[in-house]
This record gives C-alpha cells, structure tokens and sequence, in this order.
C-alpha cells in the first residue's frame, strides 16, 4: 500500500488549488471523527496489485480480467429483468455483479480474454 496521505495536507491543498491560503482565507476546523466513518481508505483491494509508473508517485493498479463468458450471461440477464420491468432486481443483480465480479485466473489470462 502506498504512503499515507494527511487529511489536513489534503484540505490545505485543495485550497490552495482553489485560489485561497489555509487559515487565511479559508479556516480549517477540526471536528472529530463521526460514528462509522473511515480512519483509513485502502485505495485497491487484495485481488489488485499495485505496479509503478514512469512517475514516481503514481502507481497503476491492476486487477484480473473478468471472465467474458460469464460477463456476457450476467448482461443477458440483466437485459432480460429490463424487459421484464423488474427494476429492483435489475439494481439487485447490477449491485452483485459489480461487488463481486467472477474473474479469470492469471493461469488463464490470455490476450484474448484480456
């Protein structure tokens, strides 16, 4: 995982990047943590790597290619709910296949599945 990045570092950037000076223009207030929010964003999951660039502070993030046959079956059925005019399992099914994509193993990644 990359290097952590300071929430205050990012507030007085974006100020900057906006025309103003931090605790001058725009004052930057503390206001605690709120009940279930993130101390912590983890940037790409255990299924991605993280490779370097040209630049070095930007990495690429790569995660297997899905499987296009089974992509294919998940968007045929999706067409099938629409006509069927099932909107909330059309958003039901849209939401599993976006968390939880069937993907190719490495072993198994070609070009033409890629």
């Amino acid at each position: 995982m990359g290097p952590p990045v300071r929430i205050i570092d990012l507030a007085h950037n974006m100020i900057r990047l906006s025309g103003k000076e931090p605790d001058v223009d725009i004052e930057v207030e503390f206001i605690g943590v709120r009940p279930g929010e993130k101390l912590h964003e983890e940037l790409w999951s255990q299924q991605e790597d993280a490779e370097p660039t040209t630049h070095p502070k930007i990495l690429r993030c790569a995660g297997m290619p899905v499987d296009p046959g089974w992509l294919e079956d998940e968007l045929a059925e999706l067409e099938r709910l629409v006509e069927a005019g099932e909107t909330l399992e059309v958003v039901n099914r849209l939401g599993l296949i976006v968390r939880a994509p069937r993907r190719v193993l490495a072993e198994a990644a070609t070009p033409e599945t890629v």
